[in-house]
């Protein structure tokens, strides 16, 4: 893997918007990606329990104000899961880890699920 290391840990939570998917946070993203920030184009997601991998566009706000993955798979693996909708302010909580960097793809394994009863899990 070039530029980045394999197996870091990332804090994840669920994110609603026009596309759901999850929210990586400034500092994880600081700390995990902003490496790859000229070269990463597309995060494929690992997701327990979900033949489908989705893969994920970065946008170009994915660097400043919104950073975040989003896909209708992750929605539906969510809503499957029956962590949607959720309470205000409580969205699901996840750990992933960095697993690849394939050209401009990056491969993440979400590995902890459930831990909406953890707090200060996900960066902001």
């Amino acid at each position: 893997m070039t530029g980045i290391e394999g197996g870091q840990r990332i804090s994840l939570s669920g994110w609603e918007g026009g596309t759901s998917g999850v929210r990586v946070g400034k500092e994880s993203r600081k700390r995990v990606f902003e490496k790859l920030q000229r070269t990463l184009r597309r995060v494929r997601i690992e997701l327990p329990g979900h033949g489908v991998k989705p893969t994920c566009r970065i946008t170009s706000t994915f660097w400043t104000t919104c950073p975040e993955f989003r896909s209708a798979e992750i929605d539906r693996w969510m809503e499957r899961r029956g962590e949607k909708p959720w309470a205000r302010g409580k969205p699901p909580r996840y750990e992933a880890e960095l697993v690849s960097l394939d050209g401009d793809t990056a491969c993440v394994r979400i590995v902890l699920t459930g831990m909406s009863d953890l707090k200060g899990t996900s960066d902001q």
